[in-house]
Parts: C-alpha cells; sequence; structure tokens
C-alpha cells in the first residue's frame, strides 16, 4: 500500500498550484445550446393524441376517416415505424366492427386542439409554398379552422370554405351541368331509312340502315334505331361540346343544299370489320397512312379510311364510335393545342358516354402512362378501384386526380406537349381533363384554345403561358387549389350526427344490397364486387331527396333527376346525385323501408341493372320524405372480366310475380309520350347481363324465352329487350337484355328461362355462355 500512496503523491503535487504563482481563472464548461428546430419542424407531442382517434374512428368502422387521418399523420411527420405500427392496429380493430359509429365528439375536439397547436408551427414558416402545404394538412384534421383558411386566400360563401378567386366558378359548375342535361334531351331530327352501300352489301350482303342529318350520313348492317341513337347522340354531345368552347348553344345543321356528305360505315362484326380491313390494306382500297397503321404489329384500329374518303368503324359498342364521331364532328386542332382538345374531348365523352377516347390503353402494371410508383396490399387495391372509376365518368375521373394530386403523384401538364391526340393516355390523359374541367369552370378553354389554334411561333410552354394569362407553372397551383380546394376536414366528419352521410340504416342497406348482390353473383363474378357506402355520395342523394320534396310537380321522367337553379334548395350537388341516381317514391306522398325501396328497382328492368352491375363499386343513399334515392352511378366502372349475370337468380324461390312500381322510362311504351302501366300489368323481369362482345371481340347477342313448369312445354308470352332491339328504342341499355311477361305469373309457380348465344346468325360458342337453363319459383 505504501508503494502505490508513493506513486500517486507526485502525480497530486503536480495538480496542485505552484506556491506564490497566480490562480488562474477557472474555466466553467457548459454543454452547446441546442439548435432551434427549423420552422416548420412539428413536434412529436403535438400528434400522440391523434393515434388515439385513429384507433377509435377504426373500432367505430368509420374506415374512410380512419385511412385520412393515417395520410395526415403521415404528411405531418409522424415516425415511421409508429405509423407503420398504428396502422396494423387501425386494421386489425376495423376487421372486428359490426357497427358504425356515426359520432366522435372527443375525438373531433383533440382534431381540433392539434390543429390549434399546428397553427403555431404554421406561423414560424416564412416560405410561402411551404406555408400552404402545411395550411392544407390543417385543414385535412379540421376544415373549419381559419387562420389555415387565410393562408391560402379562402374565403366563406354561405356555408363552404373556397379560395376567393373560384367563388364564380362554383356557379359556373351548375350552369354546365345544367347544359349537360340539356344535351341529352336535345331535340336533333334525324332521317332514317334503307340504303345500297357497297362495302354493307359486300361484307354483309343486305342492304344498309341509313341515318344521316346535314353533311353527315351513317351506313350500318344492324336496326335503324340503333343506327338513329348513334348519331343523335354524337351530336348531342357535339353541341355541349361547342357551347364549352364558344358559349353558342347549336344543333347541327341541316342545310337546304347539302354539296356532299361524310359518309361513315359501322359494323358490328369484328371479324367482319377485320377481314375488309385486310381485303382493303392487300388491294390497295385504303389511304396510305391508314394501311401503314393497320399493318403495324401488335396494333387494333377502331376505324380507317377507305381511298375514296370513306370512314369504316367497328360498332359492336355504341359508346366506342359516339366518341369517334364526336372527335370528326368537333374538328379540334391537334399539334400545340393537343392537350387542350385532348382533355376536351375526354371530358366531353366521360360526360356523355360515360367512357374514355377510343384506341387508349389502359394497363397499370405496364406504365402506360400511369407512373411508377410501387404500392401494395390495401392501398393497390384502393388505387385499382380509383382506377377503374377513372375511366367510367367524369366523377370518377376526378376523384382519381384528387387522390394523386394528394400524394404529389399526378403528371406535370406539360408532359402532354405532344403532336397528336393519340400520344395522351393515362394519367397524362386523365391530367388534361381535370385541367379542361378548371379551365371550362373558368370560362377560359374557349379563348385559349383559339389563340393556341391561332399562335404557332416560339416554344409550346411559351404560347400556353401567353394563351392562358399565366404561367403552365400558375395554372398547376391554381388547378391543385381548385381540384383539393376545401373539403370537410376528418373533425367535420365526426364531430356530430350527419345522418345525410351516414343514415341510421347506412349499413343495413349495405349489407342488403350486397346480400342481393352475393346471392346473384354466386360462381358467377370474380374479383372485388361487395359495394362500399360512400358518405359524400349519400349527402349529395339526401340534398336530392329533398329537393323533390319541395317539388313533387317533378315526379316524372326526366325531371325528376333533375334540378333547376331557380327553384329553392337546388345545389350542385343535389342536382349532380339526380342525374346519376336510380329514385323511388310511393303515390299517394306515404314513405317506405329502404327495403321496400330496393325491391321496387329490382322489381323493374332500367332500374335493377345498376343494383346487379357486378362494375359498381360505392353506393350513395338518400331519403325524405315519400322520396328514396340511392347514387349506384357516379363510382362504376364496365366489369371487364368475362362474366354473366341472370335475375331472378338460379333456383331462386319467392320470386314476386308481377312488374313492381310504375318505370319511368317506360320500357314498353303503349301508350302516349309519358304514360306508364307496368305495374300489376306485367309479370316480373328477367334480365341477363353480359359483356357486350365475346372473347373473341364478337358482338354478342341473345335470344330468351320463358316457360311455365320445368319440362318447357308452355312458353310464356313476354315483351323482349336487347341491345340491338330494344323494347324502347329511346333507350338501349350495353350488355343487358330483358323478358317482361305480358301479364303477371302464377303463384307458386316454377318457371324455366332458356337463352341462346347468337352470332352471325348461328350458336356462339363463347366461355360466358352458350346456351343456359335456369328456374325460379314465385311467391
Amino acid at each position: 500500500m505504501r508503494n502505490v500512496l508513493t506513486l500517486l503523491l507526485p502525480l497530486l503535487l503536480a495538480f496542485l498550484p505552484v506556491p506564490g504563482s497566480p490562480e488562474p481563472a477557472p474555466v466553467l464548461q457548459q454543454k452547446p445550446a441546442a439548435a432551434p428546430p427549423p420552422p416548420g419542424t412539428i413536434a412529436p407531442t403535438i400528434l400522440a393524441p391523434l393515434e388515439g382517434v385513429a384507433k377509435e374512428l377504426a373500432k367505430g368502422g368509420r374506415e374512410r376517416e380512419m385511412k385520412d387521418l393515417l395520410r395526415a399523420l403521415e404528411k405531418l411527420g409522424l415516425a415511421k415505424p409508429s405509423l407503420e405500427k398504428l396502422d396494423k392496429t387501425c386494421k386489425d380493430e376495423l376487421a372486428k366492427t359490426k357497427k358504425v359509429k356515426d359520432a366522435f365528439p372527443d375525438g373531433a375536439k383533440a382534431l381540433r386542439n392539434a390543429a390549434k397547436q399546428l397553427i403555431v408551427v404554421l406561423n414560424g414558416v416564412t416560405d410561402e409554398e411551404e406555408k400552404k402545404t402545411l395550411a392544407r394538412r390543417i385543414l385535412m384534421l379540421d376544415g373549419e379552422n381559419a387562420e389555415a383558411h387565410a393562408a391560402l386566400d379562402h374565403v366563406k360563401v354561405g356555408k363552404s370554405w373556397v379560395a376567393k378567386e373560384f367563388e364564380e366558378l362554383r356557379k359556373r359548375r351548375g350552369e354546365i351541368l345544367t347544359k349537360v342535361m340539356e344535351s341529352k334531351t336535345l331535340d336533333v331530327p334525324v332521317e332514317t331509312g334503307e340504303t345500297d352501300d357497297e362495302i354493307i352489301l359486300k361484307t354483309c350482303g343486305t342492304k344498309a340502315t341509313f341515318a344521316r342529318r346535314g353533311r353527315i350520313e351513317l351506313h350500318s348492317n344492324f336496326s335503324k334505331e340503333k343506327t338513329e341513337r348513334i348519331l343523335r347522340e354524337s351530336l348531342r354531345a357535339w353541341t355541349l361540346s361547342g357551347w364549352l368552347r364558344t358559349g353558342k348553344w347549336t344543333v347541327w345543321l341541316e342545310p337546304t343544299v347539302i354539296p356532299s356528305r361524310t359518309v361513315w360505315v359501322l359494323l358490328d362484326s369484328r371479324e367482319k370489320y377485320k377481314k375488309l380491313g385486310d381485303e382493303l390494306a392487300a388491294s390497295g382500297g385504303m389511304t396510305e397512312e391508314a394501311k401503314q397503321a393497320w399493318d403495324r404489329p401488335n396494333t387494333f384500329m377502331g376505324n380507317f379510311h377507305t381511298a375514296q374518303g370513306i370512314n369504316v368503324a367497328l360498332a359492336q359498342i355504341e359508346s366506342d364510335v359516339q366518341t369517334q364521331l364526336l372527335i370528326w364532328a368537333c374538328g379540334m386542332r391537334e399539334g400545340v393545342p393537343t392537350p387542350i382538345s385532348a382533355g376536351h374531348l375526354n371530358w366531353v365523352a366521360l360526360s356523355c358516354f360515360g367512357c374514355t377516347l377510343p384506341n387508349l390503353i389502359y394497363k397499370e402494371e405496364k406504365g402506360a402512362g400511369f407512373g411508377d410508383t410501387h404500392v401494395a396490399g390495401e392501398e393497390l387495391r384502393e388505387r385499382e378501384e380509383l382506377l377503374r372509376m377513372a375511366k367510367a365518368g367524369i366523377a370518377g375521373s376526378r376523384t382519381w386526380m384528387r387522390y394523386l394530386a394528394e400524394r404529389g403523384e399526378d403528371p406535370a401538364f406539360a408532359r402532354s406537349f405532344v403532336e397528336a391526340i393519340g400520344a395522351i393516355s393515362g394519367n397524362d390523359l386523365h391530367k388534361c381533363t381535370s385541367i379542361v374541367d378548371f379551365l371550362q369552370e373558368a370560362n377560359l378553354l374557349g379563348s385559349a384554345y383559339k389563340l393556341l389554334c391561332q399562335n404557332s411561333k416560339g416554344r409550346t410552354i411559351e404560347q400556353y403561358n401567353a394563351a392562358l394569362g399565366m404561367t403552365v407553372g400558375d395554372l398547376e397551383s391554381k388547378w391543385k387549389d381548385w381540384l383539393l380546394g376545401s373539403l370537410p376536414g376528418i373533425a367535420e366528419r365526426i364531430d356530430k350526427e350527419n345522418l345525410n352521410a351516414w343514415p341510421k340504416e347506412a349499413l343495413e342497406i349495405l349489407a342488403y344490397m350486397n346480400e342481393i348482390r352475393e346471392k346473384t353473383f354466386k360462381d358467377k363474378i370474380q374479383g372485388v364486387w361487395k359495394l362500399k357506402f360512400d358518405p359524400e355520395l349519400s349527402e349529395q342523394c339526401a340534398l336530392h331527396a329533398h329537393y323533390l320534396t319541395l317539388h313533387p310537380e317533378q315526379k316524372k321522367w326526366p325531371d325528376a333527376h333533375e334540378e333547376y337553379a331557380d327553384k329553392e334548395a337546388y345545389t350542385t350537388e343535389g342536382h349532380w346525385a339526380g342525374t346519376h341516381s336510380v329514385i323511388v317514391w310511393r303515390e299517394g306522398g306515404e314513405g317506405m323501408t329502404f327495403e321496400e325501396g330496393i325491391d321496387v328497382w329490382m322489381g323493374s328492368f332500367y332500374h335493377r341493372l345498376p343494383l346487379t352491375d357486378p362494375g359498381v363499386m360505392r353506393l350513395g343513399w338518400g331519403a325524405e320524405g315519400e322520396f328514396q334515392v340511392m347514387d349506384m352511378s357516379s363510382l362504376a366502372a364496365p366489369y371487364d372480366k368475362p362474366f354473366i349475370v341472370v335475375y331472378p337468380y338460379e333456383n331462386q324461390t319467392g320470386v314476386p310475380t308481377a312488374f313492381i312500381g310504375n318505370e319511368f322510362p317506360d320500357p314498353v311504351p303503349n301508350g302516349p309520350p309519358g304514360s306508364f302501366s307496368e305495374a300489376g300489368v306485367f309479370g316480373y323481369p328477367i334480365t341477363i347481363q353480359t359483356n357486350p362482345t365475346d372473347e373473341r371481340n364478337e358482338t354478342v347477342d341473345i335470344s330468351m324465352k320463358l316457360y311455365e313448369g320445368k319440362d318447357g312445354k308452355k312458353e310464356v308470352e313476354c315483351h323482349f329487350s336487347s341491345p340491338a332491339k330494344p323494347s324502347n328504342p329511346e333507350i338501349a341499355p350495353v350488355g343487358a337484355w330483358c323478358l317482361i311477361p305480358k301479364e303477371p305469373l302464377r303463384a307458386k309457380t316454377e318457371y324455366k328461362v332458356v337463352a341462346e348465344w347468337i352470332m352471325g346468325g348461328r350458336t356462339s360458342q363463347t366461355s360466358a355462355g352458350k346456351h343456359m337453363e335456369w328456374t325460379f319459383k314465385t311467391n
């Protein structure tokens, strides 16, 4: 021990002050002060309470709000491990839910408190774009936060917040919707008859039917009614397009003197169409440009020009050829105006025909303009669902673009600065469509298009800057503000009871509809077909039901589906619901249960079809007084797998004996216009829904017969409707066939249905069906 002390002593002495020397000043060592967090940094303590709100939403069955909150937390910077753990917990809780909870006032309070704390963060942000981004994220939580709206220069109009510059656009949206509806009933007289056509005679061995107006004439190998309908609907859409571009509402002219007509030959057989095209390409009967495209490998052309200047088109699906005719009739320029032309034509096609521009291929797995974002699992299924909806109508297209814009995945508008309309597809086409949607509401489309057509000098982007009166970058910013707008925040959606968005019987309605579809689709449909309940559509349906209670004089077709801007309770949202919904009321002013309302639709022809359409993905529901409104069209898309759906379904029992209710429009018009006489007069309708073309892309046609008894000896006399020969010439549902017995069926009786698939006059061997028999029994 002594040695140790001896060794330590010199070391201790070394640190003692030398006698007589000044003592050095003490040096205080402190840790360096932590750098202040950069502006816009969000403390985890602000977000922590919201994790509990997300879990409560999951337990309460509020799937959409739960997903929106998870997305908001991701954007607000919740740590990835915490977010992934929360996501899994929420999905597990959601899977256990049996009933939807309507209101979460404590959750709404927590969201608003978090928004207030985030405003403090917002006030510290100096970069204007970063400030706007954070403001939008705050509004995802609390859509009524005035400070966040102020950061975005929003003003309150009535009960809604809108960007100050978009106040007038709201009014314009209502005007556009009114004109869309006017176009659907516009009187466009069309001359029809039979004529000799060299191509039809050579290809089909028959005389052609014709439909003509002014300088356009259609020749076809199918019925006069169908040919007339194709031309009339195309020219109605042309009138709408002209009004949007010029402000003039003009019917296609029928001049006294017509020096020449443009002739379109329409064939409904793919086999005959391809054979004709091959022959003309080989013999020099096509234009050189058409021949080069026809001979291109792995390419199929939906129409071509002959050397004599005749347009030949495959017309299996009416909307496809109507869109081709629309493109021709509008004559919109390519080159510099291409993105505007493509976006506008696609908008009109989606609004009038429910389809996108023809000859555009959508295959997300191969890119096809849809970008390279890789997602998996639940989000992939959501993206696929929204992508399907985008191709079905303008509402679906808007929903899809909003989904991409919220995630910053929308393509730049400048990507579509190409020479040809056909070069724009996928997300680029939907972006152009959405940009045009904005320009139409801003009343800028006509002037911008005109200037782009007139000016051919300078770089394309400079021409757009001049034509729009703003830079393309400013256009993108305004478009995004307009598209994302001021949607209700999660707090508003969960705070108080909202019977419009979530009626008390919401899940019961959904369960009842899915039960019908499950029994009908059993062993018939692959993939996702179950409906989801959509609260936004439901709010719109409730608005239209309320409007109808104030205006009972509109209880007729098509008035019941419309709203008039000069009448009390008019809203653009309610108007939209009216034009996309099935509607029912009970004469005498009495209400009915939702089951009774759905049963009435199922007991009709036209109104049954959307309910048993496997392409419908979401429904909206609203009811008030005697009126029930169900939107089964806004968020639907063609089901592209082979399918066949019959109703009554095979071995169904308890089938009603008679047609339920009086249907507008009349499926069997046998009286003066506007009259009806189905209820109790006709038997219960029998329908088949299937793909309009078979796996060889030949047009499907079906014959149907109904027999009393299993033995099939006693045929029941029926009215018959098919796409080729509809029972009401004004309405020809695609892919739908219907038998309507001329008298009510017998009670407690078994019936047998026999259906034959026919193509070109012979039995068609298809995967969907070739010969079908099934039975059902009445109650």
